[in-house]
């Protein structure tokens, strides 16, 4: 029988990454790289710019249902689903989608940039960032980006900062 797939789960972690910060982080996996900046909340939405770019073997495609936020507070854990992606167009005009394609670069330099758009909502503590990115004929893969929201610009490893 043919069913869905379960998506293989790949998470960001102090050991994988290099010169991150908490406001942006990295995933490189399977010839994707996938970067996330720390999300903004703002009174009339919550927003995180995120870039993607491909040298898989497949077209990844992304839609608004597959990308969430887990916003987690002292006493309560609230769940945001992904309202709209948007890109700006070469003339700098906000262009909204509900699902953008992120086709195999055949060059250097292209990379997709896009916000993913929520609802508004009160500053967390911490946020985990889920990104579902399908592939056709392959399971798709399921992105982790942790974020600390309770301090400012501080460096993940302090052992390491100057």
């Amino acid at each position: 029988m043919f069913g869905q797939k379960q998506p293989q789960c790949v998470s960001w972690s102090l050991q994988t990454s290099i010169g991150d910060t908490e406001d942006l982080k990295h995933i490189s996996h399977d010839g994707i790289g996938l970067w996330a900046g720390r999300p903004k909340f703002d009174k009339d939405e919550t927003s995180i710019s995120l870039g993607v770019f491909n040298r898989g073997r497949r077209a990844l495609g992304f839609g608004a249902p597959g990308i969430g936020l887990a916003l987690i507070y002292r006493t309560k854990t609230e769940n945001l689903a992904c309202r709209i992606l948007r890109t700006l167009t070469r003339d700098f005009m906000e262009q909204e989608h509900q699902r953008l394609t992120v086709d195999i670069a055949r060059s250097r330099g292209e990379n997709q940039d896009f916000d993913a758009v929520f609802d508004s909502a009160e500053k967390p503590i911490r946020v985990e960032l889920l990104i579902q990115a399908n592939r056709i004929l392959a399971a798709p893969y399921l992105f982790r980006f942790p974020f600390q929201m309770d301090s400012d610009e501080a460096p993940l490893n302090p052992a390491v900062s100057s």
